[in-house]
């Protein structure tokens, strides 16, 4: 009788380990210390950036120059998208539209799909922190971008916290 408890109590586990559920992230708290961290929502749907390597992800300020580089994988160490934001003249806090000069690139491998602003497909970036010093650089950012052939994507409650190199 034993035997037989210790084999249901054994199947139960095997049963309770295949029905993992996946809880999705949160978006990162906005913060202001440094802590290398990225996410917004693309059509209202989490983005949380998922690299291979480290250098598929992170941002640098050099002389008023500003980059953030994102990308997301699912299961194989192929991008399927990415999100680049660049922009010039960064010397402080402030807002900034992103357009043509001040670009956003929004790459989806997985339909074939690059999307970039311009004077049509705009968004919006604020610094709210830049600290030369500590090589701090904190904001939120959000933007509307649209393709011929492809699913329009908005890009809203974004947020990045990093240490620049």
């Amino acid at each position: 009788m034993k035997t037989f408890y210790y084999l249901i109590v054994l199947h139960a586990l095997y049963l309770s380990a295949c029905n993992k559920i996946y809880i999705e992230p949160n978006l990162p708290a906005e913060t202001q210390t440094g802590a290398n961290t990225f996410g917004c929502k693309v059509n209202g749907k989490k983005w949380i950036p998922k690299a291979w390597f480290v250098f598929n992800m992170g941002a640098s300020w050099y002389n008023g120059s500003f980059r953030i580089w994102e990308v997301r994988y699912t299961n194989t160490p192929k991008v399927d998208q990415q999100i680049s934001i660049r922009v010039e003249s960064v010397n402080g806090t402030g807002s900034y539209v992103l357009n043509k000069i001040h670009h956003v690139q929004f790459r989806n491998q997985l339909n074939s799909c690059d999307y970039n602003t311009d004077s049509l497909n705009t968004g919006h970036l604020i610094i709210t922190k830049l600290d030369t010093i500590n090589k701090i650089i904190s904001g939120r950012f959000d933007f509307k971008v649209k393709q011929a052939g492809c699913p329009d994507i908005e890009v809203s409650e974004g947020r990045f916290d990093y240490n620049y190199h």
